[in-house]
């Protein structure tokens, strides 16, 4: 009936785009195959009686996730290939003031020396955080479990994603997304504290810091990634294996150096011919090493997906693949009886949902029809639009019947 008003339900869908949707499930299934391999490697490493701590280590883990991110150069070749070079026209807006233009200074494949010399630091940074992700299990958190230490995952990724986007592009975001990161950074804290409820008051602090810092940092290279692909027409698979090939380089040197010199200290963990060494490349070339190898393969092609997406749409869109690591950890260990704390991760679960909901309500899959939660989401400001051009199309042509009344008259 005319002049009925249909009412608007408290959650509904936005719009969601398919290349989105097939990239999202495509992480999933390689989630699932992630824990596939774990398993078979832990199945393998115990009836073989083998040291991990041999197999992951300081210099092993940094060598070989270097390694595995350079084999991205193949389907990078290969698409280079079979698709035919287009030059892609961009308009660029002079007016805008961008802080990440004062990185980037032009639409160009020629680096600049100065965005040289950031490539290579960003270079450096990448190497110093997983140099750093395996210290700080190892040395600071002092847990040497083979499952943790390959799918751990920090909490704070998301806030500083979320607001690096915001100072470096100058993005404008809406309420539904201010209500949503702030739910999602209090969550964030929540699962922090049920994770390490059982420390001292010192090392709870000790890790919360270092859980920012460590965040802080790989969101700085991820925008960073974000502009080389936007500004320097660098596709996903290069950003990967550029940084992959300069780390490797390092990497090697320093493992070919530490292998021939064996030493007694902390850090010197790796045994190999009854000598004690920081690392030995001869101890991972085997089929232990080889599992490793192809674990941290599948977390380069779990990166390349991160990068198509940032590449695509926006670094925002990476959160819900941040959201599957961190549950790729707490399920791995409970999947595999390493943590029998099973109300922990029920109350985990519970906080991944919540998270996930208000993911899709950041990047408005789901809307919120309630205190105008939604009101400016993209959706509803083209309706919004759409409505207000019927309306001006509406009063033109009474205007015009008016005038033609007067006209007669």
């Amino acid at each position: 009936m005319e002049g009925e008003k249909t009412k608007k339900r408290c959650i509904s869908f936005g719009k969601c785009n398919s290349k989105y949707c097939y990239l999202i499930v495509g992480v999933i299934l390689i989630n699932l195959l992630t824990l596939v391999i774990l398993f078979s490697s832990l199945i393998y490493f115990i009836k073989n009686n083998i040291i991990y701590s041999n197999l992951i280590n300081l210099l092993s883990y940094s060598f070989l996730i270097s390694l595995g991110e350079s084999f991205m150069i193949i389907p990078d070749l290969i698409l280079t290939k079979s698709i035919s070079s287009k030059k892609e026209e961009l308009s660029i807006d002079k007016n805008s003031h961008n802080p990440i233009t004062y990185i980037f200074n032009e639409y160009s494949v020629d680096f600049s020396l100065k965005e040289k010399v950031y490539l290579i630091l960003a270079a450096f940074l990448k190497l110093f955080l997983e140099l750093f992700f395996i210290s700080y299990q190892y040395f600071i958190e002092k847990d040497y479990n083979f499952i943790k230490t390959l799918t751990y995952s920090f909490q704070f990724e998301l806030i500083f994603l979320f607001l690096l986007s915001k100072k470096m592009y100058n993005i404008q975001f809406y309420k539904h997304q201010y209500f949503s990161i702030i739910i999602l950074t209090i969550s964030g804290f929540i699962n922090f504290t049920v994770k390490y409820m059982e420390i001292s008051i010192g090392n709870f602090f000790l890790f919360l810091f270092i859980h920012l810092f460590y965040s802080f940092l790989k969101s700085m290279i991820t925008v960073y990634i974000k502009g080389l692909m936007e500004y320097k027409y660098i596709s996903p698979y290069k950003a990967c294996y550029i940084f992959g090939m300069i780390n490797l380089i390092i990497v090697t040197i320093i493992y070919l150096i530490v292998s021939f010199v064996p030493c007694d200290n902390v850090l010197c963990q790796v045994e190999y011919n009854g000598q004690h060494y920081l690392g030995n490349i001869l101890g991972i070339i085997n089929i232990s090493g080889l599992f490793i190898l192809l674990f941290l393969i599948i977390k380069a092609i779990l990166l390349v997906f991160n990068y198509i997406i940032i590449h695509d749409f926006s670094v925002c869109h990476s959160f819900l693949l941040i959201q599957f690591s961190q549950i790729l950890e707490n399920s791995s260990m409970v999947g595999l009886n390493l943590d029998n704390d099973n109300l922990k991760f029920f109350i985990i679960l519970i906080f991944f949902c919540i998270n996930i909901f208000f993911i899709l309500l950041f990047l408005e899959i789901v809307e919120i029809n309630i205190c105008k939660i939604s009101y400016n989401s993209k959706k509803n400001i083209q309706k919004r639009a759409l409505i207000d051009k019927e309306l001006s199309v509406s009063d033109y042509e009474d205007n015009n019947d008016d005038e033609e009344i007067e006209e007669d008259n």
